[in-house]
C-alpha cells in the first residue's frame, strides 16, 4: 500500500510541469495573511508528508477552515462554510469546476455540521486538485492536501479528502456545492 501511494505522489510531483498551480506571492497583498498572523506556530512546521504533498503547519490557537480560506483567497464571506455558496451569489462569481485560487464549498453532513471549505492551489487531473486548509484535523493547517472528485457524473459534486492519519482518502465522501472563484460578479453598472 504504501508503495502505491509513493509511486502515486512521485507520478504527481512528475507531472508538476502541466498542473496548474497557485503562486501564493501574487494571490496575497502581503507576505503574511493579516488574518493568520495572530496565530502563532506552535511548533516547527512538520516534514512535508506523503498524505498531503505539502507541510502541516500547528498553530498554537486552533484555526477553523473559514478564517483561514478567507485569510489565503481574499474572498470575504463570513459565517459557517457550508453558508458561503449561498452567500456568494451576486457577490462572486461561482461554479461547478475547480480552478486554482478558487474555493470548494462542501454541504454541511451528519458528521461535518459546519460544512468545510478549503482554497484550491493545483489541478492535478480532471479527478483530482490539490488544496490548503485548515481543520480538516484538529485545528491544522495542510498545505497541498488531496482532494479527488468521486461523483459518478465527474461533476465534483462529491469528492473525498485525504486524511493524514490514516495515509489514505478513506471512506468518508463528501457532497459539494461547487466552487468559489475570487473574480466579483460585475452587475453592470
Amino acid at each position: 500500500m504504501r508503495g502505491t501511494i509513493l509511486a502515486a505522489v512521485f507520478a504527481a510531483l512528475a507531472l508538476g510541469g502541466c498542473v496548474k498551480h497557485y503562486n501564493k506571492t501574487s494571490a496575497l497583498k502581503t507576505t503574511e495573511a493579516p488574518a493568520l498572523a495572530a496565530y502563532q506556530h506552535a511548533a516547527p512546521e512538520k516534514a512535508s508528508q506523503v498524505a498531503s504533498l505539502g507541510p502541516t503547519e500547528v498553530f498554537s490557537q486552533k484555526i477553523s477552515c473559514v478564517p483561514y480560506a478567507r485569510a489565503v483567497s481574499g474572498i470575504e464571506i463570513r459565517g459557517d462554510a457550508w453558508t458561503w455558496w449561498d452567500s456568494a451569489k451576486g457577490v462572486y462569481e461561482r461554479g461547478s469546476t475547480p480552478e486554482v485560487g478558487s474555493i470548494i464549498v462542501m454541504k454541511k453532513v451528519k458528521t461535518m455540521n459546519r460544512g468545510h471549505v478549503a482554497f484550491v492551489t493545483a489541478i492535478l487531473n480532471t479527478r483530482e486538485i490539490q488544496v490548503d486548509h485548515a481543520n480538516w484535523k484538529h485545528g491544522e493547517v495542510h498545505r497541498g492536501a488531496l482532494i479527488r472528485d468521486v461523483s459518478p457524473k465527474n461533476d465534483w459534486s462529491l469528492v473525498q479528502v485525504w486524511y493524514p492519519p490514516i495515509g489514505d482518502y478513506g471512506t468518508g465522501k463528501y457532497p459539494v456545492a461547487g466552487f468559489i472563484y475570487p473574480q466579483r460578479v460585475h452587475t453592470g453598472s
